[in-house]
């Protein structure tokens, strides 16, 4: 057959994306759709790199037209300010304004750039409106920790919907060219080009147990397939190996069931390995499209089955990319060979200076959990004051350039040390496998050397957080046996 658009009939050759690239499609094909209407189904493929980009960036995917993991914008909740977040780390979206002050008959600023590049661009765009600005000094690198952020998923409004169809129909033309230019499927085309139509996508909560596992971790599958049962062209779809869609394509009629089954690596940079495909005689994963509506997001979400399975994907590329770092150091320890105390220590140091967003995070836990065990038992008095303790040794401050409290800067470098000596020691003594370098950086394990060390280097004020505490309960003991 010529190569022709399924959707106009004119020549095709644009060489589009089977599969998004931002997802980590790397194959392309110039038999499905002409310049026109690649580029007309282009805002589909935008939807879907965004209402995905938090997962994408958590996994640290680089797309095929790109050379940086990619980022998402999420909103830093202490801040206000959106922040651009990856793999690599976070920055903020634009300039920050740090602090400023009225001196001299001048107003002094001291603003967070990303690179030298922005500040330049900044400071001729001011100039530009009028104002003189002179750089007085530049200050030192400095990373800005994260709290709560706000923001990143979400996939199965209307658009997103269209998208998912939008994928599988190409699947579908490069599997089934033939049957794809059938009138039949033309409903499908219109869903998908113009929005005309519904009840083409839903939800797919409980896929099938007979299908195969997704040959990649974090793995895309696309199916498509053709059943000579009931003549429906169908497709299934799985994002991360987490995210399940049905499609209904058509009705067409065929002698035969036959399906072809796509993984995709969305972290294999290239060809071959991107991709594994097995082509099948059987109609894999059919589904019988019933003539009730698809479930729609709100059904799913109020079920709280949706909501389920994003924690549990969240907490799967959290595990994964704390293993790629375990990794990483377990390379950096087993380079340096054998070493002698102080060199030792001053690796280990230099190791956990890199993962202080890491070690904050311990320090949150060690927080949470006391919190916890407090409103549990919540006449001991030495928890409620270790909770209370604690949480001003965590707090953030969105105006610091660091985005953390003096006490809390503070408290995060006797972390570090503290993390740093106990893998020396661990590592002297022959104990230090990637098991026990997991627990020290993200673990239980870690939360509890980092709060006992925060607890002993401010032993003093947490027995003023212990007497302050004591007589917040006795007033209100006291105003409690007053009465209203």
């Amino acid at each position: 057959m010529a190569k022709t658009c399924i959707i106009c009939g004119e020549k095709a050759g644009s060489r589009e994306h089977v599969f998004p690239a931002a997802l980590g499609g790397r194959r392309t094909d110039k038999g499905i759709y002409c310049p026109e209407h690649n580029l007309a189904y282009s805002g589909l493929a935008n939807v879907i790199k965004t209402q995905l980009a938090v997962f994408n960036a958590r996994l640290g995917v680089v797309g095929d037209h790109a050379d940086l993991p990619t980022h998402v914008v999420v909103t830093d909740v202490a801040s206000g300010l959106p922040l651009e977040l990856s793999i690599a780390g976070s920055n903020f979206a634009s300039p920050r304004e740090v602090s400023s002050e009225f001196v001299d008959g001048e107003i002094r600023k001291v603003i967070s750039f990303r690179s030298h590049k922005e500040a330049e661009v900044w400071t001729a765009e001011m100039r530009k409106k009028g104002f003189k600005v002179s750089v007085r000094s530049v200050g030192e690198k400095q990373t800005y920790f994260l709290g709560a952020t706000r923001g990143g998923f979400m996939l199965g409004d209307a658009e997103g919907m269209r998208a998912v169809a939008y994928i599988a129909q190409t699947f579908f033309a490069q599997a089934y060219p033939e049957v794809i230019r059938r009138p039949e499927f033309q409903t499908l085309k219109d869903y998908t080009l113009d929005g005309q139509g519904s009840g083409f996508v839903g939800w797919d909560i409980d896929p099938p147990l007979t299908l195969a596992p997704i040959g990649f971790p974090f793995g895309h599958r696309v199916i498509v397939g053709h059943s000579g049962v009931n003549g429906v062209a169908y497709a299934r779809l799985s994002f991360f190996s987490t995210l399940n869609f049905v499609v209904f394509l058509g009705r067409s009629k065929t002698e035969r069931c036959s399906s072809v089954l796509t993984d995709i690596n969305p972290l294999e940079r290239r060809p071959p390995r991107d991709i594994e495909v097995q082509r099948l005689n059987e109609a894999v994963g059919a589904v019988p499209f019933p003539d009730a509506p698809m479930p729609t997001l709100q059904e799913l979400g109020g079920k709280g089955a949706l909501l389920a399975q994003v924690q549990g994907l969240f907490r799967q590329i959290d595990d994964f990319v704390a293993d790629e770092a375990v990794a990483k150091i377990m390379a950096r320890v087993d380079d340096a060979g054998a070493l002698g105390d102080d060199k030792r220590l001053a690796l280990c140091q230099d190791i956990f200076s890199d993962e202080g967003q890491r070690v904050l995070l311990l320090m949150d836990m060690a927080s949470n959990h006391a919190k916890e065990q407090a409103a549990v038992q919540t006449l001991e008095l030495e928890l409620r004051a270790l909770a209370v303790f604690l949480e001003q040794r965590v707090q953030r401050d969105p105006e610091a350039a660091n985005g953390l409290s003096a006490e809390a800067t503070r408290s995060l470098a006797v972390a570090q040390e503290a993390l740093a000596r106990q893998m020396s020691e661990d590592w002297k003594s022959g104990t230090l496998g990637r098991a026990r370098m997991r627990a020290l950086l993200i673990d239980g394990t870690g939360a509890y050397i980092v709060g006992n060390a925060i607890f002993k280097a401010g032993e003093n004020e947490y027995f003023q957080t212990l007497k302050a505490v004591a007589q917040d309960l006795l007033n209100s003991l006291r105003r409690g046996a007053a009465g209203p």
